[in-house]
């Protein structure tokens, strides 16, 4: 069944308040089944399901409620196995499609079959939460407090050795150039060059673990925090913007937006926040 958008935002919210409560109590595995947001791309509606499934669908089958899989649409893997957890939404690169399970594995998948082309293991401790990262000759992807940089094509390990937070990242990476960007449990933002899998500057600080996903707007990236502050910081420095964070009165956790000189934020006090991206 497809959820409404309201009921989906509903699912998510829970679902990831479950996880952050687990996380901060010190649990090393996730209380929920998994499930993530879509992704859409050429009229095809990609998803990962709480049962452990990929998802391939289209909208006019949907509608017209032909037998799943109808033509065009898949399920990986076959309705019979059934994945690891999964949290972040699939990436979608040229003909590929890419994600991760909380049990510490990668897939690369053909996006028009479903047909797995590799999959690479990590320790099943080293969950993977966040969406990957793509360019055109790599695949970053956080496990557990490590980032990792794979070949694209084959899925070996790139960098001589992962780059370390001091704790795990839920958080997606965000790829601006060069940089990757991203948020730590361990209340820090980190930017890594991709090449060296080294910093590009000292981790930017909060007073809370941080799992909502950098937004990159210009030379500026926004993130929110558990501490209830939402940040502006130079991505060439790690330096603030703002004189202060702004407030909100619970959890930031939301990827913001941007909309023509506002940034746009859900706050787990179930507001939404416009805030001037200068000041």
């Amino acid at each position: 069944m497809i959820l409404t958008n309201c009921k989906k935002r509903i699912l998510y919210s829970l679902v990831f308040f479950t996880l952050a409560l687990f996380s901060l109590a010190g649990c090393a595995s996730a209380p929920s089944r998994g499930g993530s947001g879509p992704e859409v791309v050429n009229g095809i509606i990609y998803i990962n399901s709480s049962e452990g499934h990929v998802l391939a669908l289209t909208p006019q089958n949907r509608k017209d409620k032909a037998t799943f899989p109808a033509t065009g649409e898949w399920v990986f893997p076959s309705t019979e196995g059934r994945l690891g957890f999964m949290y972040g939404s699939p990436v979608i690169d040229g003909p590929n499609l890419y994600f991760g399970t909380f049990d510490g594995k990668v897939y690369a998948l053909d996006a028009s079959t479903g047909q797995k082309l590799w999959d690479a293991t990590f320790s099943k401790q080293d969950g993977i939460a966040g969406s990957p990262a793509v360019n055109k000759q790599s695949l970053f992807v956080a496990a557990g407090r490590n980032v990792y940089a794979l070949d694209k094509l084959t899925g070996k390990k790139l960098w001589p050795n992962p780059f370390q937070a001091e704790d795990r990242i839920w958080s997606n990476i965000v790829l601006s150039g060069d940089t990757l960007y991203f948020g730590s449990m361990d209340h820090r933002v980190y930017a890594v060059n991709i090449g060296t899998g080294q910093l590009r500057w000292p981790p930017f600080e909060t007073q809370g673990a941080i799992a909502s996903t950098p937004l990159i707007v210009g030379d500026t990236l926004y993130i929110g925090s558990f501490d209830k502050g939402f940040y502006a910081i130079d991505t060439a420095t790690g330096k603030t913007r703002w004189p202060a964070p702004f407030q909100g009165e619970s959890w930031f956790w939301e990827r913001a937006i941007e909309y023509k000189g506002r940034i746009y934020v859900g706050n787990m006090d179930g507001k939404v926040y416009a805030l001037d991206a200068k000041s």
